[in-house]
């Protein structure tokens, strides 16, 4: 048997919006939520094998001269999540969900997304980005990803849900002192230039919370056992059952 590795999950990080139909506008609120997430404690008793994740905090700027909305992201940081207003079809939001491993140990790191959506609104995503499979979705839906550093990530379409995972390539190094390590998947959540007959099938079977993105991350501690994030997500799995 494998000698127990320390295993932690990222509490989910969600973004909720709601999004009025009528024309080609659209009108999101967000609401996102970041927490702090650790489980066992190292060989001193004491939890020193944590993560945090957070995001830029944001300020709504007005609109500008063309009569776009905008955002910035700030220098400071939330573990409460932002909210996002007045959104319509072609517009760029700031979000950088970010995993800072604050423990005492070298980990893995894996971050996650899920997207809720109907198979009419998945197809109706495709073609308002000019994709035509699940990573070419993500990619264009995701943006400022490292990819020399994400070389994995993976996406997939299956029962209603957009599913995105970006399994860090290196291990990312314990606190040292006042410096941390941090791993950010994407930069962006970019709403492509919807018509309105893609819009209708993007909003016909969004419920109460309207257009969801549900982000979380993993972590697993370094072992001579893994090669690689795939050998380590993989014995995570095996004792999470996650």
């Amino acid at each position: 048997m494998k000698k127990k590795s320390i295993v932690m999950t990222a509490a989910a990080v969600m973004m909720t919006a709601s999004i009025a139909i009528g024309g080609t506008l659209a009108y999101l609120q967000g609401n996102a939520s970041l927490k702090n997430a650790f489980t066992m404690g190292g060989p001193d008793g004491k939890n020193d094998f944590t993560i945090t994740l957070d995001e830029a905090t944001l300020s709504q700027n007005g609109k500008d001269d063309n009569d776009n909305w905008g955002w910035v992201a700030a220098e400071t940081r939330t573990y409460k999540g932002n909210t996002y207003k007045d959104i319509v079809p072609n517009v760029t939001l700031p979000k950088d969900p970010t995993v800072t491993n604050t423990g005492a140990y070298d980990a893995w790191v894996q971050i996650n997304v899920e997207v809720p959506m109907s198979a009419d609104a998945y197809a109706a995503w495709l073609e308002a980005t000019k994709t035509t499979d699940a990573i070419g979705l993500a990619k264009a839906m995701f943006t400022g990803t490292d990819t020399t550093k994400f070389t994995g990530m993976a996406a997939s379409y299956a029962d209603g849900k957009l599913v995105v995972s970006y399994p860090y390539d290196d291990v990312v190094p314990a606190a040292d002192g006042t410096t941390f390590s941090k791993v950010t998947a994407f930069a962006n959540v970019v709403i492509p230039n919807f018509d309105n007959d893609q819009w209708t099938k993007v909003t016909a079977d969004l419920g109460d919370d309207g257009f969801v993105v549900n982000v979380s991350a993993k972590a697993i501690q370094t072992s001579p056992l893994f090669n690689n994030v795939a050998d380590a997500m993989g014995e995570y799995v095996e004792e999470t059952g996650e």
